[in-house]
């Protein structure tokens, strides 16, 4: 008898789940692309691209174990520029990071950022794409 009762409440679960699962509306895919590679010296860079709904987060880093180090940076979303400026490298590794946010367009969605040193000329391109 027990193995009766257990076997009609494994399916009355499983079915309330299949029910409940069917009227939760769809959860917004998150989808993450992550690139990294070498700048023309010593130092290395990493892209990280997270797209969430109509949003994409842009995270670009230059890890190159000096600190101090100036560096003039530039990303671009397609053809426009979404960031122009000087960042200079601090902590323990001598690297700096930055953080931004984009509208998602419709189709694929292509990064790039060029980080130079300007006292020694390093030069870092980095390039990705999400979909």
């Amino acid at each position: 008898m027990r193995r009766g009762w257990r076997a009609i409440r494994s399916t009355i679960v499983a079915v309330a789940a299949v029910g409940l699962l069917a009227a939760t509306p769809a959860v917004a895919q998150t989808r993450t692309v992550a690139a990294r590679g070498p700048c023309s010296g010593d130092s290395h860079w990493r892209m990280v691209l997270i797209q969430d709904q109509r949003r994409i987060g842009i995270g670009f880093k230059v890890v190159e174990g000096i600190v101090g180090d100036v560096w003039r940076v530039r990303v671009a979303h397609g053809r426009r520029i979404i960031f122009q400026g000087g960042l200079a490298t601090h902590g323990d590794d001598g690297s700096f990071a930055i953080r931004l946010t984009t509208r998602n367009r419709p189709g694929p969605d292509f990064f790039r950022a060029r980080a130079h040193n300007l006292s020694t000329d390093e030069v870092c391109l980095a390039r990705a794409v999400i979909w």
